[in-house]
């Protein structure tokens, strides 16, 4: 019982750990402009779903799942798929994190890290997992 304990106290540790580095390292790079021209979303790529009542560290991440179209064939709206569900949102409320192409490139770039080792970065796989 007490290993049991000792696993779930590390488990919280460690999930805690990553979310702070996740806050401190990606997301405040992240630079939210209004008047910036909007690039152009594509099905795969992985987004923040932007909410007024949560800090942005706490927005949900998603993977566009399809681009719906407007009459002037401008996107307008995308479905998504979250942890929790699936959900449809105006692409104006959606924060792209990655490209489906960048993903794809992280997943085979290996990392050197300071003490000259080489390790195989995680972070595509890790994401992608979340939507499986």
């Amino acid at each position: 019982m007490q290993n049991l304990r000792k696993c779930a106290r590390h488990f919280y540790a460690v999930k805690h750990k990553l979310k702070t580095r996740f806050q401190k390292e990606y997301i405040s790079i992240l630079k939210q402009t209004r008047h910036k021209v909007q690039t152009q979303l594509s099905v795969l790529d992985i987004v923040l779903i932007s909410l007024d009542n949560k800090k942005r560290v706490d927005w949900p991440l998603a993977k566009i799942v399809e681009i719906y179209k407007g009459r002037d064939s401008v996107s307008r709206v995308a479905r998504l798929k979250t942890q929790s569900g699936e959900l449809i949102r105006p692409i104006q409320r959606l924060c792209l994190l990655e490209t489906s192409g960048k993903i794809a490139e992280t997943m085979r770039e290996p990392i050197t890290i300071r003490r000259g080792r080489t390790i195989k970065s995680m972070t595509g796989t890790l994401i992608l997992n979340i939507f499986s």
